[in-house]
This record gives structure tokens, sequence and C-alpha cells, in this order.
């Protein structure tokens, strides 16, 4: 991350959140996908 910062790199990240299913089993309950991201600090 600290060379994405410093190079100022556009990144496509995606975060996928799971929930249990009624069956008891893993399943993704929704996706978040950014475009044309930066990241500009970490703390």
């Amino acid at each position: 991350m600290a060379i994405a910062i410093s190079n100022n790199e556009i990144l496509t990240p995606s975060f996928s959140i799971y929930r249990l299913n009624q069956f008891g089993a893993l399943e993704i309950f929704y996706e978040i996908k950014l475009t044309k991201a930066t990241i500009i600090d970490i703390s």
C-alpha cells in the first residue's frame, strides 16, 4: 500500500460482504466495487 500511495496508483478494489444463509453456509450478501480509487493516507 505504501507504494500505491507514493506512486499515486489508480486502484479498482472490491469488497465482498458475507452472511450465513438459512442452511448455515456462507454466501455473498453484497459486493462493493470502487473504480478509479487512490489511497491518500493509512492510519
